[in-house]
Formats: structure tokens, sequence, C-alpha cells
């Protein structure tokens, strides 16, 4: 059964807290977290960039990291709550739709994200799979779980990891 990844872009993908420090001057500074490239290479057709924040500051990034052509659709919405009726609309569509002629299970569709309280807490309530990326200096990397919805299924510092210990997800 095909796989959707849902993934955000900010400490997810790019060392966003890390590279740019609060200054978004630095965007031409800003980096992929280790294995990102290869995992959305792979992942090219089935993943929706789903992110928050300033929309030409967004794309700024996604320019600069190189990675537009890595998705199949990419949503920006301007704070980080917004994505939750995102999160909740694409699953639905998903729900209903065929994605290369096979039915999506919800298990199928895996939300990667940094923040517990944002991607992670609502893919749990919807019903998908959900990885949590603990990258070094990530800016919700060590918040811990408030809520019984909020552990991830899988927790990795990057997607090498994700890769490597879980090559089936």
């Amino acid at each position: 059964m095909a796989k959707l990844y849902l993934i955000d872009l900010d400490d997810t993908i790019a060392n966003t807290s890390q590279d740019l420090k609060g200054d978004r001057e630095r965007i031409p500074k800003l980096t992929l977290v280790p294995g990102a490239l290869r995992f959305l290479k792979k992942n090219k057709h089935k993943s929706i960039l789903l992110s928050a924040g300033n929309y030409g500051d967004q794309q700024d990034k996604i320019d600069v990291l190189g990675i537009r052509h890595c998705f199949k659709e990419i949503i920006i919405r301007p704070k980080p709550e917004d994505k939750l009726e995102v999160l909740e609309y694409l699953v639905r569509r998903y729900r209903e739709e065929l994605l290369h002629g096979a039915h999506l299970d919800l298990t199928q569709i895996v939300v990667v994200g940094d923040r517990l309280d944002i991607e992670i807490r609502q893919a749990r309530r919807l019903g998908c799979m959900t990885v949590r990326m603990k990258i070094p200096g990530g800016r919700h990397s060590n918040e811990g779980a408030i809520m019984p919805t909020d552990p991830a299924h899988y927790e990795v510092r990057d997607f090498v990891e994700l890769m490597k210990e879980y090559p089936n997800l």
C-alpha cells in the first residue's frame, strides 16, 4: 500500500533554529537535516510539505534548500496553529481519494514534524503514523509530552537515522 508523507519544514527538513538563529537575513545559510534530500527524493511523489511562517520567507527557504521539486504539493500557513486544520483536511481528502489506484489507510499517512503540540498531537488524534524529528539545536527538540497523544510513534535525530532504523516507514 502506498504511503503519503506530510512533512514540516523548520527544524524537521531544515536546520532552521541552528542556522538562522532568529535572523531571516541568514536564510541563504540554511542547510538540510542529514539525510533529508535522500529521503525526499526517495519519496518524491508521495510527499506534501506543510509549513508555517511568513510566506515569502518559507518560499525562500525552499528555494535555498533546492527541494521544491521533491513535493507533490507545498502548503504554507501563517501560524503553526493553522496547520491543524490543514492536517485534518488532508487526512479527510486522502481518506476519500485513491492514491495510485490503492486505497490509502490512515496508518499509511506518515506525519513528520518537530512539534508535539502541533503536528504530532493532531496526527495521532487523526489516526496517522507519526515521526518526531528531534534535531540537535532544534527549538522544540527538548520539549516533553503533555497530553497522552503527544508521544510520536517514532523519534529520530535526522533522516539518516529514520531510514536506517525504520527502512519500511
